[in-house]
């Protein structure tokens, strides 16, 4: 019994991390982020804030645009490296293909 309710932790640990990293991916300005890394490569923050500004047709804030930055970094979607006083952030393409690959395992398993 001890060994089910141990599994049921667990099971409710990855439940609820799943819930945060697919809610966390539905915001838009993580969608913009995530494709501008994706499409365009390593950058920094200011250029980060420029494209997705562009993107968006709204003028970004750092604030906002660093918020958004740390939920991907908690996710592990992205890593940034210090580069003098500079981070400059890359995407984790390797993550985006096991998630989508969950994704995929998890809604073909359903039918």
């Amino acid at each position: 019994m001890i060994a089910t309710e141990a599994f049921t932790q667990i099971d409710k640990l990855r439940i609820g991390q799943s819930y945060r990293l697919l809610r966390d991916l539905r915001l838009p300005i993580c969608r913009s982020i995530m494709k501008a890394l994706l499409h365009d490569g390593p950058m920094d923050v200011t250029d980060i804030i420029s494209i997705v500004s562009l993107m968006s047709g709204i003028d970004m804030e750092q604030s906002v645009i660093s918020r958004h930055l740390a939920i991907l970094r908690r996710h592990r979607i992205i890593t940034f490296e210090r580069v003098e006083t500079n981070h400059i952030y890359t995407i984790d393409a390797a993550r985006i293909q096991r998630i989508n690959r969950a994704m995929d395992d998890f809604f073909s398993h359903e039918r």
